[in-house]
């Protein structure tokens, strides 16, 4: 995940280094059997012969169907189908990123389909699953959008029981719980993608909730003379995302979070706020112009917000 995991025990209770123990074996075990970059994952071997049924790890399994999960609640946009797209733009293990964000005048970008067909893959994903053996077929997916989410969910729902609050912390993706060690509710900062050792753009407050954040702040890089960004249109198999730079989501779980920050940051700036609308969906969204935006479910939580002459 190329993430460091932090957790946050308030109060813990008699067994916690257990509880640790097991939490910290959900990351290692999606990373070992969900990771592109490792050939010979469970996954990336199923992913070599897609049409076929393959034996995986349970949670694996889980993780892929939570990843179908999120397809059909998202229409479609959140699309795991694009693992050949990432590899074609050129992200592979060795890629070496460029530092701050990028601009939108140079990016590959692609336009949100508001409604319709799925272009290019306008064939339904539909994955089969018969206990831990699943048939992904026909095309190869990758689970980067929504692994760490996921992982971070799992962890929580099994940390949550050993403390009176608990916060876990993994490269961004946050899921809280219960108060903090001083009896408040959690404040987590939105990072400024300029200055990201910097003060915050915005802080909220939350309380048993996950946040994430799908940004092109360390995920970007050159190819032929063009930049390129990881936030893959499925419909085009290009970054997505025009004119913004980060988007983040509170929600009632980080996999949420998670899902909802990246089919988001792809409607990109001039059809985000109507598609959050209609869902119901807490956002905050920085453009490449450095503005910021939350809408009015996000700004029930928020308590401080940098002064705009800052950005």
């Amino acid at each position: 995940m190329a993430s460091d995991v932090n957790f946050e025990i308030v109060e813990p209770i008699a067994g916690v280094e257990d509880g640790i123990l097991l939490a910290e074996r959900v990351f290692k075990e999606i990373e070992s059997s969900c990771s592109r970059f490792i050939a010979d994952s469970p996954l990336m071997v199923a992913n070599g012969s897609p049409h076929l049924w393959h034996e995986l790890p349970e949670l694996a399994v889980s993780l892929i169907s939570n990843a179908f999960a999120a397809y059909c609640l998202t229409g479609g946009v959140f699309d795991p189908r694009i693992l050949n797209d990432l590899v074609d733009s050129g992200y592979d293990s060795a890629m070496q990123f460029l530092v701050g964000p990028v601009g939108s005048e140079s990016i590959v970008t692609a336009t949100f389909p508001a409604s319709g067909p799925h272009g290019r893959l306008a064939k339904k994903w539909s994955p089969k699953f018969d206990g831990v053996k699943v048939c992904l077929g026909p095309i190869p997916i990758d689970l980067g959008g929504i692994g760490k989410g996921f992982a971070v969910t799992e962890a929580m729902a099994i940390l949550k029981e050993f403390g009176s609050g608990v916060l876990i912390e993994a490269g961004g993706d946050i899921a809280v719980s219960g108060k903090n060690s001083e009896g408040d509710l959690w404040r987590i900062g939105v990072e400024d993608p300029w200055a990201p050792d910097s003060d915050p753009v915005l802080v909220v407050e939350v309380e048993n909730s996950g946040i994430a954040t799908s940004s092109i702040r360390l995920r970007s890089w050159k190819k032929d003379g063009a930049l390129f960004h990881h936030l893959i249109d499925p419909s085009t198999g290009k970054p997505g995302g025009r004119d913004l730079v980060s988007v983040t989501v509170i929600a009632e779980s980080t996999e949420l979070a998670e899902v909802w920050s990246k089919t988001l940051f792809l409607a990109g700036a001039h059809e985000i706020e109507t598609i959050a609308k209609g869902r119901q969906i807490a956002v905050a969204w920085i453009e490449t112009n450095r503005t910021v935006h939350t809408n009015v479910q996000f700004d029930d939580s928020v308590i401080w917000a940098a002064p705009t002459n800052q950005l």
